[in-house]
């Protein structure tokens, strides 16, 4: 089997069984995907804490007969400071939901990639007030939109309503 590597946001996990989990990441070479971890939720697992949600990791996976499988992954950013401001992690969970919600999957984007990164680094570095937060997300609607290809006011409103629609289904889990 050949093992792919690639950076990688984690965008959501979902438990499956008693020990496994199923993840969607946002990768560098790979665009949006799904992958199963299996035994991630032994307390032993060597991919837990790597894997959480909103986390920069460096993963490793296999094409198997039923997908994507997921075989090491390597913590590369926490973001902090965007954990620590309920209006940060917020706003972070918001460009995640966009992208989950408006990217296909196996779409390779590095402008998109590009993007994300960007603008978690803007949140982590500057997020400490509501304003920056409100500016950071505003930013990357705008660049999200252009990078698939759609401009204007209308588009924008379009992500805000959808956006507020969803603000309460989400979470970290």
């Amino acid at each position: 089997m050949t093992t792919y590597t690639t950076d990688a946001i984690v965008i959501k996990k979902i438990p499956s069984g008693e020990f496994d989990a199923m993840f969607t990441l946002y990768t560098e070479q790979f665009g949006k995907m799904n992958a199963k971890a299996t035994g991630i939720q032994r307390e032993a697992a060597k991919l837990k804490g790597h894997l959480e949600p909103l986390n920069h990791s460096a993963v490793q996976f296999v094409l198997g007969k039923a997908g994507e499988k997921l075989t090491h992954a390597m913590l590369i950013e926490y973001w902090p400071c965007i954990r620590r401001q309920m209006h940060c992690l917020q706003t972070a969970q918001h460009i995640l939901h966009l992208v989950d919600t408006h990217c296909m999957g196996h779409e390779h984007d590095t402008r998109l990639w590009n993007i994300i990164i960007d603008h978690f680094i803007l949140l982590e570095k500057h997020g400490v007030s509501m304003d920056a937060c409100r500016m950071v997300w505003s930013s990357f609607k705008k660049e999200f939109l252009a990078s698939l290809g759609f401009r204007g006011a209308t588009n924008l409103q379009i992500l805000d309503h959808q956006s507020h629609m969803s603000q309460n289904t989400l979470s970290l889990n």
